[in-house]
C-alpha cells in the first residue's frame, strides 16, 4: 500500500478481521451454558471441541510461518476470513458432534495456519522501517476495540431474542458476517507482496530459521511475556481471595484492565519505540515488569491492602501490554530477513504461546500445596524469574543491535 491513508486502512481491516476471526471459535468464552445447551453436549464433549481447535492450532503455527513467507498475506488472509466464516455459518446449524469436531479442527487451521503469521506479516510489510513499533501497537490496540465492539454486538443480539438457542445462532452470525465482511475487505483493498521467498527452499529456509540466535531470543522474549500475561489470570482469585475485593468488583476490575492495557498501552508503546528505540523500549517495559512483580510479592496481600493492591495490577497489565504491542516489531531492528519473516514468527508463537499449557499445569499445584497469600506469592515469584529472563534475553539483543550500528558500513 503506497499512500499513509492506505496503509492505516490496511492496518484497520487486519484490526478487524484479527479479532473476528477468533471470535467465532471463541464463542464459549462469552456464551458458555447458552451455546453448549444449543448444542446439546455435556462439559466433556464440549470440552473435547476446544481441545481439537488447540491441537490442529498449536500443531500449526510453526507451518503458517512457512506459509506466510512464500505465499501472499492477501490471498492467506482473504481465505482464513472467508473459510472461517463459512465453518461459522455451519455451525449456526447446530449440526451433528462429528461435524462440531471437524469445524473446530478447521478452525484451528483457519486461524493458525493460513492466518497468523500471514497476519503479523503484512502488518510488518505494511510498515516503514520506522514505523515497525506503532504499526504493531496499533494493530494490538485495534484488536481490542474490535473484540468489544464485536462481543457487544453479539451479546446486544443474544439478550434482544427470548428463545437462547435463537440468541446463540444470532451471535453466531454476527460473528461469522464480521469474518466475511473481512475477508472482502482484504481482497478488495490489500496488495500482493514483491518479495515472496521461493517454494522451492523449504528444508533451507526451516534451517536457517533454526539456527538463527536471534529467532531464538524472539520466541523467548514472547514467552516471557505469554508467562506474565497468563499468570495475570490469577490476579481476579487473587482480588477476591486475599484482598477481600468483591467477586463483581474483582470481574470488572480485570476486564477494565484488559481493554485498557490493550487499547491504551499498546498504541503508546508502539509509538514510544518507534521514537526512542524498538529494543530500548521492549527493554525498560521488561524492567518494569519485573518491578511490578517485585512489588507484589513483597506487599502483605491482605484486605487492607486492597486499594494498593489495584493500582500496582493496573501497572502491571499495562506493562505488559506495553510488551505485547511491540515484541514482533524488533523483528526489523535484529534484521531477521523478510523471506524468513513469517517463519520467525511461526517459531516463536509455536515456543511463546507454550504457556497456555505449562503455567495453569503449574500454577494449580502450587496454589492446592500453599493456600491462602503464600501459594499466591510463590506462583508471582516464578513470574517474576521468567520476567527477569526476558529482561536478560532484551539486554543481549540491545546490546547485538547497537554492536551492529556501530559496525563501519561496507
Amino acid at each position: 500500500m503506497s499512500t499513509k491513508a492506505q496503509k492505516y486502512l490496511g492496518l484497520a481491516i487486519l484490526a478487524w478481521g484479527g479479532t473476528f476471526i477468533y471470535q467465532v471459535p471463541m464463542l464459549r468464552y462469552v456464551l458458555y451454558e447458552p451455546l453448549r445447551e444449543a448444542l446439546n453436549l455435556n462439559h466433556t464433549e464440549f470440552g473435547n471441541l476446544q481441545a481439537w481447535y488447540g491441537y490442529l492450532a498449536t500443531a500449526t503455527y510453526f507451518p503458517g510461518g512457512w506459509l506466510a513467507d512464500r505465499i501472499s498475506p492477501r490471498k492467506l488472509l482473504t481465505f482464513s476470513f472467508l473459510a472461517t466464516a463459512i465453518l461459522g455459518f455451519w455451525f449456526s446449524s447446530f449440526p451433528s458432534y462429528g461435524a462440531l469436531i471437524f469445524i473446530h479442527a478447521m478452525w484451528g487451521v483457519t486461524t493458525t495456519l493460513t492466518f497468523w503469521a500471514a497476519m503479523l506479516r503484512a502488518c510488518k510489510d505494511m510498515a516503514a522501517s520506522d514505523e515497525q513499533g506503532r504499526f504493531f501497537g496499533l494493530l494490538e490496540g485495534g484488536r481490542g476495540l474490535t473484540n468489544l465492539i464485536g462481543t457487544t454486538i453479539a451479546l446486544f443480539f443474544f439478550n434482544a431474542i427470548a428463545d437462547n438457542s435463537l440468541g446463540v445462532q444470532a451471535a453466531i452470525w454476527v460473528k461469522a458476517g464480521g469474518c466475511a465482511l473481512a475477508a472482502v475487505l482484504t481482497w478488495a483493498f490489500f496488495k500482493d507482496p514483491v518479495e515472496l521467498a521461493p517454494t522451492e527452499s523449504v528444508f533451507k529456509d526451516i534451517v536457517a530459521t533454526l539456527k538463527s540466535p536471534l529467532v531464538w531470543a524472539l520466541s523467548l522474549i514472547v514467552f516471557c511475556c505469554y508467562t506474565a500475561f497468563t499468570v495475570g489470570s490469577y490476579m481476579n482469585p487473587y482480588l477476591t481471595g486475599i484482598s477481600g475485593i468483591s467477586a463483581t468488583t474483582a470481574g470488572f476490575l480485570t476486564t477494565a484492565w484488559l481493554y485498557a492495557g490493550q487499547f491504551a498501552a499498546a498504541p503508546v508503546s508502539g509509538f514510544m519505540s518507534d521514537k526512542y528505540g524498538r529494543p530500548k523500549f521492549l527493554t525498560l517495559c521488561f524492567v518494569l515488569l519485573v518491578a511490578i512483580y517485585v512489588v507484589i510479592i513483597v506487599t502483605p496481600g491482605v484486605k487492607g491492602a486492597a486499594v494498593f493492591t489495584i493500582v500496582t495490577f493496573i501497572c502491571f497489565y499495562l506493562a505488559i501490554y506495553a510488551i505485547r504491542g511491540i515484541y514482533f516489531s524488533v523483528m526489523e531492528d535484529m534484521k531477521i530477513p523478510s523471506v524468513i519473516a513469517g517463519s520467525a514468527v511461526g517459531m516463536a508463537s509455536v515456543i511463546g504461546f507454550t504457556p497456555d499449557f505449562i503455567t495453569f499445569k503449574v500454577a494449580g499445584p502450587i496454589l492446592d500445596k500453599y493456600p491462602g497469600a503464600t501459594g499466591y506469592k510463590y506462583l508471582f515469584a516464578g513470574g517474576a524469574v521468567v520476567a527477569f529472563i526476558g529482561l536478560l534475553v532484551c539486554i543481549v539483543v540491545l546490546v547485538h543491535i547497537n554492536n551492529i550500528k556501530r559496525q563501519p558500513v561496507g
